[in-house]
């Protein structure tokens, strides 16, 4: 068992009340009180400490003066014992300057901590050389062993006697960072309300936006110039269907799929008729000379010179009166504020509906914490009462 796992040991605590909002400074004169007991450990073990580096440092001239040269070995093994006390001392030397070394003003916890990560250091640096050294000078370098164990056993003794107010410590600490982490939840969850407020705003003005836009709209429709302009629409589509109607039979006349017949060597003819098979109006549009009708009297003889012409300028009429399309994107212009609204409504539900699910999952975070506070307090705090 090292020092750390008796720091992490729990004891039984006794029976508090306390109120969530002034837990934090309840906690700190709770920790303070525990403060000076915890000093009290320290110096303890400082003591301890002292008197280790002073027997050790009263071994180092021991391990440095012992003298083997009168000892029946061979030379090679002496030489080998030699230079591994030397080095054994000088590793020695180090691990004690490092415990001079370590800082006063360490807690408890991490002053022990440090000493026995100094101590483990120390073993680790120097098992060969205590190996090797030990093959002729045991009582020396035992005794160094036999210091270290009596002191970490002392000091374990110190801490295990110690361990309530640790743990006492450890779970105020522990009882203080979950105090933090309501508070911080508490944060985001007035941010996010906040925040849930101005969007539900934004919502309420989007809506007023829509209302006072439909009305508009609807006010739009019942002017004089929309009802003109659905009139117009209604005469035009009846103009565009006389029209279609037109270019259907003047196409039959004409019969393009036999005049076809009569251009096997001339390619652009039959583009140009093959054009007006499959667009008439369009290619008539592009035929500024009318070649159809040049095409129509040189092949059959058929003259439809003024029905053809009288298509085209209907067509181009047509054309013009669809150039006159003021109110007509005025009535659009509507429907697209309208759509882009609802778009923006629909997407400010649905970033409501994912924070109020944030609020959701703080609350229930909340829910934890608190309980598990209260559960802290009435085993660490006496004579306090959540609220």
């Amino acid at each position: 068992m090292t020092w750390l796992d008796l720091f992490k040991k729990k004891e039984p605590y006794t029976t508090i009340k306390a109120s969530i909002e002034d837990l934090e400074e309840l906690i700190e004169l709770e920790i303070r009180k525990y403060d000076s007991k915890t000093e009290e450990v320290k110096l303890e073990i400082k003591r301890n400490l002292d008197s280790l580096i002073s027997d050790l440092k009263s071994q180092i001239i021991s391990i440095r003066s012992v003298d083997i040269n009168e000892r029946k070995e061979h030379e090679r093994i002496k030489l080998i014992v030699k230079e591994n006390l030397q080095i054994y001392a000088a590793q020695l030397e180090r691990f004690v300057e490092n415990l001079e070394n370590i800082e006063a003003n360490k807690k408890v916890d991490e002053y022990a901590l440090k000493i026995e990560s100094l101590l483990n250091e120390f073993k680790n640096s120097s098992r060969k050389s205590f190996e090797k050294a030990t093959i002729l000078v045991g009582d020396e370098i035992g005794k160094v062993y036999r210091i270290i164990e009596k002191f970490t056993r002392e000091v374990d003794l110190i801490i295990k006697d110690k361990s309530p107010i640790f743990n006492k410590i450890k779970g105020l600490s522990d009882l203080k960072s979950i105090k933090s982490e309501l508070a911080t939840n508490n944060q985001t969850k007035s941010k996010i309300t906040l925040a849930v407020k101005n969007i539900e705003q934004m919502e309420k003005d989007l809506m007023n936006e829509k209302e006072s836009t439909e009305k508009e709209y609807e006010e739009f429709k019942k002017s004089s110039e929309f009802i003109e302009l659905t009139k117009e629409k209604e005469n035009t589509i009846k103009e565009i269907n006389s029209l279609n109607e037109e270019v259907y039979k003047i196409k039959e006349k004409i019969d393009i799929k036999s005049l076809l017949k009569n251009f096997y060597g001339n390619q652009k003819r039959r583009d140009l008729l093959n054009n007006y098979r499959n667009n008439f109006l369009k290619t008539l549009e592009e035929d500024k000379d009318l070649e159809i009708i040049n095409i129509i009297k040189e092949s059959s003889g058929d003259v439809y010179e003024e029905e053809i012409i009288k298509i085209k300028k209907k067509n181009e009429i047509l054309k013009e009166k669809s150039k006159d399309k003021i109110l007509e994107d005025n009535l659009t212009d509507f429907e697209r504020k309208i759509k882009k609204v609802d778009s923006d409504i629909s997407n400010i539900k649905r970033k409501i509906e994912e924070e109020k699910k944030k609020i959701d999952r703080i609350n229930e975070k909340e829910e934890h914490l608190s309980k598990e506070i209260k559960e802290k307090t009435k085993t660490l705090l006496t004579n306090i009462e959540i609220i």
